[in-house]
């Protein structure tokens, strides 16, 4: 007999896109505040107010971007202008 799997590899839909759920960009992200971080982006707020709401220096939210849109790609952390993110109502 087969040992069950663990607890966590059950825990959600994977990016592939096997799961009849709908998946997130950020759920590629597995937690922390990087991961709120990357939902407020997709959700059009600025740095500013990402860092502010996080307790973070802008930049440091700025730099962790852009180490995960060059781990991830821009698929899950969009750059400013891309039309997949909502309207942004601040200029960057």
């Amino acid at each position: 007999m087969a040992a069950p799997a663990p607890a966590a590899a059950a825990a959600g839909p994977d990016l592939a896109g096997t799961s009849s759920e709908a998946v997130s960009p950020w759920d590629a992200i597995k937690g922390g505040w990087e991961r709120e971080a990357v939902r407020m982006w997709w959700n059009g707020h600025d740095k500013g107010r990402i860092a502010k709401h996080l307790g973070k220096d802008p930049k440091t939210v700025e730099n962790r971007f852009s180490n995960l849109r060059r781990t991830l790609g821009t698929d899950i952390v969009p750059h400013v202008n891309d039309p997949r993110r909502a309207h942004s109502h601040k200029p960057e």
